[in-house]
């Protein structure tokens, strides 16, 4: 995973080998170092129970870790992480709340 900080805006998106990129963007690297958290909407996740959310979640948790923020799930969120080879590293306090998390892993269905 590569974590940049540029102009722009903050998004998640995978390259031709599979590496997760993710770009946040300057202003809100500073916005979430002042609130001293993350929801995972803020990396693309969607929450609705149908989207593959694994990228937007890795990529939340790790930002996360590497400024030492805690992430919180967006409340009556459904975040749905599909059979994608991904691994969400989870080093700082996490805030599930009200959310509920759909698991597909064909290897063991």
């Amino acid at each position: 995973m590569v974590i940049t900080s540029e102009k722009g805006k903050t998004q998640v998106h995978t390259n031709g080998h599979g590496e997760l990129l993710v770009n946040v963007s300057t202003k809100d690297v500073a916005k979430f170092k002042a609130k001293g958290w993350v929801h995972y909407s803020d990396f693309g996740a969607k929450g609705d129970g149908k989207t593959d959310d694994i990228d937007a979640i890795a990529a939340s948790h790790a930002f996360a870790n590497q400024q030492g923020l805690v992430v919180k799930a967006d409340e009556g969120a459904t975040y749905y992480i599909g059979g994608k080879e991904r691994t969400a590293l989870i080093q700082t306090d996490t805030d599930f709340g009200t959310a509920a998390f759909i698991i597909d892993d064909p290897i063991n269905s």
